[in-house]
This record gives structure tokens, sequence and C-alpha cells, in this order.
């Protein structure tokens, strides 16, 4: 039988900090039979990759004030949110930090479900510089709301399946700041 490479995050320990599946016992030796559950540890990891790369670019989203001259509502509704992806990275930093073993790894998305979101990111950053007043601020508005909803599901997602009570929690905690942000974005969208 071939072990994918994947499989070494297999990982010992307790839910307090470390990356735990169902294949390692309570005092944190490893099962020598794999579990039935080991098999969810790469979706997991995948998910939290793409939480990262998420979280990468929306740390950046307030840079467009640089470019583009906004409203102060939608400028400070940008700083918002990427104030919340800086602390979000953060703790995702924090947990790679307290368990040496959470190394997420690529996402998995097929070539094409890559490039196509290579498109779509090429065709909103375009309108976004190179648009018009006030489009540009509804450009904005809608791809936030739209990476709001996708990162709100993602944590909820990823916490479902993760097995660390704190990881979770953070998560959630997180999940109901992005739901937050984007109502505010929807808020500031239908006043336009």
């Amino acid at each position: 039988m071939r072990i994918l490479p994947s499989l070494v995050f297999l990982i010992i320990g307790s839910s307090c900090g470390v990356f735990t599946t169902h294949g390692a016992s309570l005092d944190g030796e490893l099962s020598t039979k794999p579990s039935p559950h080991d098999k969810d540890l790469v979706p997991l990891l995948q998910g939290y990759s793409l939480l990262q790369d998420l979280t990468n670019e929306e740390v950046k989203v307030d840079d467009i004030l640089i470019i583009r001259d906004l409203s102060p509502q939608v400028g400070t509704l940008l700083k918002g949110i990427s104030a919340e992806a800086q602390s979000l990275k953060e703790d995702l930093d924090l947990f790679r930090k307290s368990d040496p073993t959470f190394r997420p790894s690529s996402s998995g998305l097929p070539e094409l479900e890559q490039a196509t979101r290579a498109g779509i990111k090429k065709m909103i950053s375009g309108r976004i510089i190179y648009g018009k007043e006030p489009d540009v601020e509804v450009d904005i508005l809608l791809s936030q709301i739209q990476g709001l909803d996708y990162g709100e599901n993602l944590l909820q997602t990823i916490a479902q399946r993760d097995l660390s009570t704190e990881r979770r929690d953070t998560l959630l905690q997180h999940a109901s700041k992005w739901k937050i942000l984007r109502q505010w974005a929807f808020s500031l969208l239908v006043k336009k």
C-alpha cells in the first residue's frame, strides 16, 4: 500500500494546541493502524491553505486606498477588513508556532480552478484600478461581499472539521467578525 506524503502530517497529542486526528491515542502515541478519520486530515490542511491564501489577499485590501480616492465609509470598511485579516493571519501563525506539525499544504485546487480564480482577480483588479466613479466603489463592495461570504463559510467549515477546540473556537470568532464585515459592506452597497 502506498502512503501519501501528505499523511505524514498525522499528529501526536491532545486538542490543546496540537493537531490531532482520531489516529492518535490519548497519551500522544500514534496507533499502529491508520484511523478511517486520517483521510480527513489532508482536506483540512488544504482548507487551512485556502484560508491562508485568502487572508494574505485580504490583509492588503486597504492598499486600494493608495491608488483610489474612495468615500470615507468604504475606506474605513477596507481598513477594518484588512485589520481583521491581519488578526486572523496572526492566529494562523500562532497555530503553526504552537504545533510544529500544523503545516497547511497546497490548496489542492485543480489547475483550471486556479486559472479561473487568477482570471477573476485580474478582471476585478482592472475594474478597480481603471474604473470610473462611483462604479469603482460598487465593484469593491461586491468583491468584498463575495470574499467575506467565502471567508466566513470557509472558517465555519474548517472549524467543523478541526478537532482542536482552541482552533475551532478561534475560527468561529473570526467567522462572526467576517459576517459583521460582510453586513457592513452590504449596507454600504445598498446606499449606492
